[in-house]
């Protein structure tokens, strides 16, 4: 998938994130975005409900009708964006992008009867990808939506070349940062003139349950979808990105078809990237930030998180834990406090 824009009227070269939430796909987008080798749009599933529909802000605080990049893409859209083209998209989008649905994207007939119906949801979302290439410059879009139906129903259409990254984290740290909700201090005091405590309608909590249930299937899904190209998907670990995230952006430049040219990547530090203000249109609230961000892992989870709520997620993601890498058992902060004592 060349950067180029040697061949127009090809397939968009996408970039595409799968796996479940709070796994790192927005800081990871950022930094591909930061090397200059594509845009990164955020959640793009997201654009036609939270976006227009709800007026949340680009991660530049602005509505995206009132953003620099967003209203210039959104602006040589053809005809504009009507209510009725927005009701048509969300309907679509409850049609098809729902769990219940995934059943039958496993099934030919009912595979292809999908494609039919959610052939106009993607014929926009064609035409959108050409104008951020040409507001933006830049050939590879980079689409953080994780939602393994939307990305594979994009992978089935010609009019895309899609290569997908499966961000994986430890379930047991998903679920925990989901049941916890964002991070109040992530999301600017402004947002498109609504203030902090109106930006805490976003936020959401879910529970440990759903949490453990959702990683299971989204990451089996991935498998199962795209069993016939394996070639065309990257198994990456947060856990490895934090140890060395220089060696892993490399991987997946490589994998979106890139060179990856050290000197481009945006890492003052080893354990730092530098990140220009981004316009995901949707996406964790880590979105907003820009300048040094520090690459961490967040391990809250290991002392409180409590032993059921540990033990339940281990039980429900057992069957897919060793598979990528996760041990079945995890030490507590304070056991490895005290074993580190006792040297």
């Amino acid at each position: 998938m060349p950067n180029d824009s040697s061949n127009p009227d090809g397939p968009i070269p996408v970039l595409f994130f799968a796996g479940f939430g709070r796994s790192g796909t927005t800081i990871i987008g950022d930094i591909l975005a930061a090397t200059g080798v594509g845009t990164h749009v955020g959640e793009f599933m997201f654009l036609f409900g939270p976006g227009l529909r709800e007026h949340r802000p680009c991660a530049c605080g602005f509505p995206l009708t009132e953003c620099e990049f967003w209203g210039d893409v959104l602006g040589r859209y053809p005809g504009g964006f009507t209510d009725a083209d927005i009701d048509e998209m969300l309907a679509l989008h409850n049609l098809h992008l729902r769990l219940r649905s995934s059943p039958d994207l496993l099934r030919s007939g009912r595979r292809e009867a999908i494609e039919s119906s959610f052939s106009p949801y993607l014929e926009r979302v064609r035409t959108l990808f050409r104008l951020v290439q040409e507001v933006s410059g830049r050939r590879l879009i980079i689409d953080t939506s994780k939602l393994p139906m939307y990305g594979y129903l994009l992978s089935r259409s010609k009019h895309f070349d899609v290569r997908v990254v499966q961000l994986l984290r430890d379930p047991r740290a998903s679920a925990y940062s989901w049941h916890r909700g964002f991070d109040m201090n992530f999301i600017p005091s402004a947002l498109g003139g609504e203030t902090k405590e109106g930006a805490g309608r976003w936020l959401k909590k879910t529970s440990i349950l759903h949490s453990a249930r959702v990683w299971l299937v989204f990451n089996h899904l991935v498998s199962r979808l795209w069993r016939d190209h394996p070639e065309r998907v990257l198994r990456v670990r947060f856990e490895d990105f934090v140890d060395d995230p220089q060696a892993v952006i490399r991987r997946i430049l490589e994998h979106a078809g890139e060179n990856p040219d050290l000197a481009a990547i945006p890492f003052p530090n080893p354990d730092t990237a530098r990140l220009p203000q981004g316009h995901s249109v949707a996406g964790n609230p880590s979105r907003f930030r820009s300048g040094d961000v520090v690459i961490r892992s967040d391990g809250r989870w290991r002392s409180e998180m409590s032993l059921w709520g540990r033990s339940l997620v281990t039980l429900i993601d057992f069957p897919l834990l060793g598979r990528y890498g996760y041990p079945v058992r995890v030490p507590r902060r304070d056991e490895i406090s005290s074993a580190a004592e006792e040297l």
